[in-house]
């Protein structure tokens, strides 16, 4: 079986222990003295997807006496993390479930939410009713009544549509990552609500009608309790998306007056009636509306004491307005709730970076999946946004773009409770760091210029440099007090990332080589055989993007396979993680993707036995040596 360049791309295994060897990493309780060094891991994204999410050779805080571009701080924090991630629309939502294999959809829920083979989104935004991304492109709400018609007291609420796919997807989700909150949301409400019957805004003529304040403020807790009766819980929760945005497709002209009322008379005590607690942010629009919109409404303290704060999207305005609205109100909380690649005016990982250096608690990308027709979509929506994964409907096929390495960037790297440490910008460098609970660090790098930069990173009065593509951005984690001598130079990769050198890899259960057969097609099975000098067949390239080479072609897991018994196979070099090996230092060699063993079959020794991936055991078979 070959692997297929689009089934699911997950991120690496974090391997920073493993990469340095037991016998080389010592504790200690202050920073790196001048003979140890604390190691760096970095991951890699480009532009052109050259290298997606991909571990680097290793690098080493040491005593450096290059001038630093970017000094990181942890003893000044900032905010919090709740998480990072994207929208599982009405759309993402039925592609997910309804236009791939059974398969590919564990595979793609796992490399969206798992934090260990994925890359662990632990922040998704849930639209209530619909968006302008609707599976059959069509408005709907969860109380939706023929025209003419009202139901103040909600007898028809029902969130039956959501059951078919898109709170499972949800709870899978959630299983996946525990850590996972979720933020829901209206477009619109059911269109009795409003003025002019329909849940579009054509013209501003979509207003609240002051008849439905109370049964709009009621939907919110009948949505909120439903939701939690199978098992889903909302985290926060908006008053109105856009409020004020005109156009064909669900949304509601809500000016800052009305949402502090229905916030401060209606959704407010209703909420608290109920016995309900989500987090309440108000405005939820760009942050060009902030002194006309954003300000007044926090500045009301009737609408104020039951708001936790602002939500943000990033189309209009600049998202530095944040830290300034974090400077009028520094008790109330930001969050960055919206931004679709294909209409933003900044990349994806300048959105992340700007928005957390900002205060923002959360960043919010837009739809998570699409089809090739950046859809389905409601006519008059944004047929230009981009999503962080595209579906083929046609043909299943799961395409992994950009957006979905960008965001694993952060996302894999920066946990739910994570705080932000200080660091300062570099000219075309932009960046931000992070402390997570369990103490390891983490700082996020990007490239906005058109040409490589070489910058130099201080932490604790040690330093590394490196070098960044243009356009590119990378991860480096650490944890402080965990070091390594300084008996060669930082910029030596470590045992599990050796610089390129050609070798044979001999089983030391069976005393015999990896073999590739000599046939150099795709799908081949490796074996292994009698080791004999010179042969070809047995001469495989580590390289130092952890790619083992033979023939032209890379050894990977048939069909992208993480579970036992998937096949160890040549094929060509696409740079996924499948073809990804991490060489221990107690003798296994493990599969980037999976975090699987690679196992001579059956524990055999006999030529042609072939070789698979299988959870490590510490079985010989499972142990080799480079000769």
């Amino acid at each position: 079986m070959k692997p297929s360049t689009r089934a699911v791309h997950t991120a690496i295994a974090a391997v920073l222990a493993g990469a340095l060897g037991a016998a080389t990493i010592a504790l200690s309780s202050s920073s790196a003295s001048a003979d140890t060094a604390v190691p760096v891991q970095k991951w890699l994204t480009t532009s052109n997807l050259s290298s997606r999410l991909a571990a680097q050779p290793g690098l080493a805080f040491t005593t450096n006496s290059a001038t630093p571009n970017i000094t990181v701080d942890d003893a000044t924090t900032y905010q919090t993390m709740a998480g990072f991630g994207a929208a599982m629309t009405d759309t993402s939502a039925w592609l997910i479930s309804n236009k791939v294999s059974a398969a590919n959809h564990t595979q793609l829920m796992n490399a969206l939410f798992s934090p260990t083979n994925g890359i662990g989104m632990s922040w998704v935004r849930v639209p209530m009713g619909a968006s302008d991304f609707s599976a059959t492109a069509q408005p709907y709400s969860y109380d939706d009544m023929p025209s003419g018609q009202t139901d103040p007291t909600l007898s028809r609420f029902s969130i039956s549509h959501d059951l078919a796919y898109i709170i499972p997807d949800l709870k899978e989700a959630a299983q996946l990552n525990p850590s996972l909150k979720l933020m829901a949301n209206p477009w619109s409400p059911p269109g009795w609500m409003k003025a002019n019957g329909q849940m579009s805004n054509v013209n501003g003529a979509g207003t609240l009608l002051s008849s439905s304040y109370a049964p709009l403020a009621n939907y919110f807790v009948k949505f909120l309790q439903a939701y939690a009766a199978q098992g889903v819980n909302i985290y926060a929760i908006t008053p109105q998306n856009e409020p004020g945005y005109s156009g064909s497709y669900p949304n509601m002209n809500f000016s800052e007056a009305n949402e502090a009322s229905f916030v401060a008379n209606n959704l407010g005590p209703a909420l608290n009636q109920a016995g309900l607690h989500p987090v309440v942010l108000g405005v939820d629009f760009n942050t060009n509306v902030m002194s006309n919109f954003g300000v007044p409404l926090m500045n009301n303290a009737a609408a104020a004491q039951y708001l936790a704060g602002t939500a943000w999207h990033c189309y209009a305005g600049n998202l530095g307005a944040m830290g300034s609205m974090h400077n009028s109100f520094p008790t109330k909380d930001i969050y960055e709730t919206e931004c679709s690649s294909g209409i933003a005016p900044q990349s994806t990982a300048e959105t992340f970076i700007q928005s957390t250096r900002n205060w923002a608690k959360a960043a919010t990308m837009w739809n998570i999946a699409e089809d090739t027709n950046n859809g389905p979509v409601i006519p008059g929506g944004c047929g230009a946004c981009t999503p962080a994964v595209t579906i083929n409907q046609s043909t299943g096929a799961i395409t992994y773009n950009l957006d979905y390495y960008v965001i694993g960037q952060f996302s894999k790297f920066v946990v739910p409770g994570a705080q932000r440490i200080a660091s300062n910008t570099s000219g075309s460098l932009d960046d931000v760091a992070f402390r997570n609970p369990d103490g390891s660090e983490a700082l996020v790098v990007t490239n906005t210029s058109a040409s490589q930069q070489t910058f130099t990173t201080s932490w604790h009065g040690q330093s590394f440099t490196d070098n960044l593509p243009a356009g590119a951005v990378a991860t480096y984690t650490w944890t402080p007090g965990v070091t390594v001598p300084t008996t060669a130079p930082a910029s030596t990769p470590p045992a599990s990332s050796p610089a390129s050198s050609t070798t044979t890899i001999v089983g030391q259960g069976s005393g015999k080589c990896l073999d590739d057969r000599g046939n150099p097609a795709n799908g081949t099975q490796q074996y292994i055989w009698t080791c004999a000098a010179g042969n070809a067949n047995q001469l495989y390239t580590y390289t130092a993007a952890s790619q083992l080479q033979i023939a032209g072609q890379c050894l990977g897991a048939a069909g992208n396979g993480t579970s036992n018994g998937t096949q160890v196979i040549t094929y060509t070099c696409n740079g996924t993680p499948s073809q990804a090996w991490t060489f221990n230092s107690n003798g296994t060699i493990t599969n980037n993707l999976s975090g699987l063993c690679l196992d001579v079959t059956g524990n055999g020794t006999a030529n042609a036995t072939p070789v698979e991936l299988w959870s490590c055991n510490g079985g010989n078979n499972q142990k080799w040596s480079r000769r």
